[in-house]
């Protein structure tokens, strides 16, 4: 009956931690578990056999068969311990194909007369064709649950030349599905409209880079603050050279450990032609 009793505890400890709900189960914990039983099984059945052989008496066996368990648990014990390590609720960022995105603004000239990629004027409201470069990001955890989110996620964008392993540029990044700075009046601050929680439910979040007019061949830039600075998006400190330019978008957020970091290659070919973009994997 010890040697009974001594099984049926230990196999219940062994067990208790693994009350999982269901829909995180996975692999690694069924072979755990059948590992658990499999071990604490040969335990016993090791146990019972030296007893008979050796002609112990059942105490004895019942404290050999208990420090042998004990031993299976600790194992096992730490197996489990690294797969709960592993599944973890944490963020998992990935960048995704970047695009294009045609935008019709309305801007006050500076001045009017050089404005070539006017459309329309009324007044002294002027309406513009622009490409907006941005690139799109999701939180996608292996474990989807609350404790997975990306609090108050935060974006720096640093531009390089090809050719140079020194920014040229560096700026905060803007979420593009946050409310925009145009929107709100000087008293709100452009750290809060910089912040955006990332929800892990691997839904997209997009990212101003770059704006270029259709007629025009410079582009630059742009953020909240460019945006207030230059209402037509052409701030001049965040002009960017003609070519091709290797942007790094850096993402931090409470509950990231480390920065995650996408890069992207932008492309401007000059006068009336649209810019390009693209994902470096």
């Amino acid at each position: 009956m010890r040697v009974f009793g001594a099984t049926l505890s230990v196999l219940l400890l062994a067990i208790r931690p693994f009350r999982y709900s269901p829909d995180v189960w996975g692999w690694g914990e069924i072979v755990t578990v059948i590992l658990t039983v499999l071990g604490l099984g040969g335990v016993a059945i090791g146990g019972w056999f030296v007893g008979i052989l050796l002609n112990l008496p059942r105490g004895i066996t019942a404290v050999v068969f208990g420090v042998s368990g004990f031993a299976v648990l600790l194992l096992i014990a730490g197996i489990r311990l690294q797969l709960q390590i592993q599944k973890e609720p944490k963020p998992n960022i990935v960048f995704d194909e970047p695009y294009i995105w045609s935008a019709r603004r309305v801007a006050i000239p500076h001045p009017p007369a050089d404005r070539e990629h006017v459309l329309n004027i009324k007044g002294k409201q002027v309406f513009s064709n622009y490409y907006v470069l941005r690139a799109k990001v999701r939180n996608t955890p292996d474990n989807p649950m609350q404790e997975a989110k990306a609090s108050q996620a935060v974006i720096t964008i640093d531009f390089f030349s090809e050719d140079n392993s020194n920014p040229i540029l560096t700026i905060d990044g803007r979420w593009s599905d946050n409310p925009q700075a145009g929107t709100h009046g000087l008293h709100v601050s452009l750290a809060d409209l910089r912040k955006r929680d990332l929800l892990p439910n691997s839904d997209y979040h997009e990212i101003d880079i770059a704006v270029k007019a259709y007629e025009d061949s410079d582009w630059f830039a742009t953020n909240d603050y460019a945006e207030r600075q230059a209402p037509d998006g052409k701030y001049q400190p965040y002009k960017l050279q003609i070519g091709c330019i290797l942007v790094a978008i850096t993402i931090k957020a409470v509950g990231l450990k480390e920065p995650s970091i996408g890069w992207v290659r932008i492309g401007n070919h000059g006068k009336d032609t649209a810019p390009t973009i693209e994902l470096l994997k």
